[in-house]
């Protein structure tokens, strides 16, 4: 039986998810006509720069979401482009214009270090950003006319892996979980408020990204593979398997964010192999709202891992949660904690501190000295102040752009949106191109949030991938060889 692409289930599903999206997808531009109106009653000198670039950046978030109506298969590398600014830049700009420059309330409502923000610094801050993202929205709109134009992968026949192999992936996975565990938190390698131990042949580096990026990606590959065979049970235990590695995880560093970073691969999986529906949708919101009832205690044992004033034992901990509960009621404890996820999402101020520290030195050209110093150290302990032991500050990629391209930042936007875009076109050519986009998306939107200019950060994403599409055509079960079809 002869197809055409108009009869296919992808065809189908792209024309649904079209149609659904069509008019919805334009609600995200709200928010950036309200920055527009807020710059209209910005005060001068500022006003005139920050209204004309407010009303530029509009325009092109407006170009932006025009070409954003296909699937997410095809869009999704450019709604984390256009979700970045908005969560990361425009709420947090929003939410400290709202506070008016008060210490109190910026002490609550941001952070402890960030009682000297004034509305002016927000706003000279907001016409940096406005320019990165004009240049990173229309880098982008042009993107995705020269990936439509290129076309699509031609359609091949489903490749799936047998169950018995992905049973021996997912229990090699949580052995080597378990045992990189305990040796992190021997060896002291990535524990807040311990200073990493290296170890010689960087083995310590080894470790810590065998944790963090190569585990997490093989237990997704085993949640995509045991899908692909129809196993319901499998796949279940691959999402347990990854679920429990990452909270293991958490622990270790004491992240807030953890289990976030289960849920948005498995999201991007099924959105990128056309998977997702309300069930499976309904599942991904009930792992966030187990991140927000957590957040209080995760925030406790942050401060005990710091050794934070009357936080510093298990005890204290314990006590520190018993009174949050005792005097928050629990809608107040979820809309904080929303609000802090918010502030989580590393952007504006890490262009308010670097513009700062730039008035201060006497130019952008003037920081960033010493390229050889990794930036997160510089900007951490030289911008930001900061001189815990473990304790790592993220500017977020305009700052750091801003920080090694001085006056040329927007030249930066260009190569990194346009070479996302193209390596999002070419994962969609490989054998398990869901997974190579999933985990592109993860690492990415980490990249992208940190903005700590990692090169070993992109090499790793690119080995995960690369080792996936290699273990997956070793044991894949080809058309011809599968049961099923032969």
């Amino acid at each position: 039986m002869t197809t055409t692409p108009e009869s296919t289930p992808a065809w189908a599903a792209d024309r649904a998810a079209t149609s659904r999206w069509a008019s919805v997808r334009w609600l995200v531009l709200v928010p950036f006509a309200a920055v527009v109106v807020v710059m209209l009653g910005a005060e001068a000198p500022l006003r005139a720069p920050a209204v004309e670039w407010s009303l530029v950046s509009f325009a092109a978030a407006v170009a932006l979401v025009s070409r954003l109506a296909g699937p997410a298969v095809r869009t999704l590398w450019a709604w984390i482009v256009l979700g970045l600014f908005l969560l990361g830049y425009l709420l947090q700009s929003a939410l400290a214009l709202s506070l008016g420059g008060d210490p109190t309330a910026l002490a609550r409502g941001i952070g402890s270090d960030m009682t000297w923000v004034t509305p002016a610094i927000v706003v000279d801050a907001l016409v940096r950003i406005g320019r990165a993202a004009v240049v990173a929205f229309l880098t982008a709109t042009v993107a995705l006319e020269i990936v439509a134009r290129a076309g699509t992968a031609p359609a091949r026949s489903p490749d799936r892996v047998e169950p018995r192999y992905v049973w021996r992936l997912i229990a090699a996975c949580a052995v080597a979980s378990l045992v990189l565990a305990f040796l992190r938190f021997v060896l002291d390698i990535g524990v807040l408020g311990r200073e990493t131990v290296h170890l010689p042949w960087r083995v310590d580096t080894v470790i810590f990204r065998s944790q963090s990026h190569l585990l997490p990606a093989l237990f997704l590959y085993a949640l995509w593979a045991a899908e692909r065979a129809g196993r319901s049970r499998l796949a279940i235990a691959a999402g347990a398997a990854f679920f429990g590695h990452q909270v293991v995880v958490s622990l270790l560093s004491t992240s807030k964010s953890g289990l976030v970073w289960f849920a948005l691969p498995v999201l991007f999986l099924w959105l990128c192999d056309r998977g997702l529906t309300r069930r499976r949708l309904a599942f991904v919101g009930a792992v966030l709202a187990t991140v927000i009832v957590g957040y209080p205690v995760v925030t406790a044992l942050r401060q005990a891992r710091v050794q934070t004033p009357g936080v510093q034992s298990a005890g204290d901990v314990a006590h520190t949660v018993a009174h949050l509960l005792a005097t928050q009621p629990p809608t107040v404890m979820a809309q904080e904690t929303a609000r802090r996820l918010i502030v989580r999402v590393n952007g504006a101020a890490g262009v308010w501190f670097t513009l700062s520290a730039a008035a201060r030195e006497g130019g952008l050209d003037r920081l960033w000295p010493d390229r050889r110093v990794p930036l997160i150290r510089y900007y951490t302990r030289d911008i930001c102040g900061v001189t815990r032991p473990g304790d790592f500050r993220q500017p977020g990629l305009v700052a750091a752009f801003l920080l090694a391209g001085g006056p040329y930042d927007v030249w930066l936007w260009v190569v990194f949106v346009g070479g996302w875009a193209f390596a999002w076109w070419a994962a969609g050519r490989m054998w398990t191109a869901p997974v190579a986009r999933a985990l592109m998306a993860v690492h990415m939107l980490v990249f992208a949030n940190e903005g700590t200019l990692s090169w070993p950060d992109l090499a790793t994403a690119a080995c995960c991938v690369l080792l996936i599409e290699g273990i997956h055509r070793r044991l894949a079960a080809g058309p011809a060889n599968s049961p099923e079809l032969a």
